[in-house]
């Protein structure tokens, strides 16, 4: 009795993506100069500053931390909110709905 072998999948998988195109997720915004371990001066803030900035409610502050400066990049200390940080951009990423917006190409004359 001679058995009979077929490839079951062959037209199931040919190169055709199924279900939902996957998009990439936004980049994070990039540090500026205030971010910087050894910032411009104009950037650091006077201890007047420093001391209205603390006494602000933290969703009404300009940046969200308090710049300093430091000598080398080795003696920057622990960020200690990274963590949460980077649990809030998973958390956003995993529950924000992410899709295609169609774009109409109309020509301005035609209106």
């Amino acid at each position: 009795e001679e058995s009979y072998n077929f490839d079951l999948w062959t037209t199931e998988n040919d190169g055709k993506h199924r279900g939902a195109v996957p998009i990439a997720a936004p980049k994070p915004k990039l540090p500026g100069h205030a971010e910087s371990y050894h910032p411009p001066r104009e950037y650091l803030l006077a201890p007047e500053e420093q001391e209205e900035m603390l006494r602000q409610d933290p969703s009404d502050r300009p940046l969200n931390f308090i710049p300093a400066d430091h000598d080398a990049l080795r003696r920057v200390p622990l960020y200690g909110r990274l963590l949460q940080e980077r649990f809030e951009r998973c958390l956003d990423l995993y529950l924000c709905p992410r899709a295609v917006k169609k774009r109409m190409n109309v020509d301005p004359q035609a209106l």
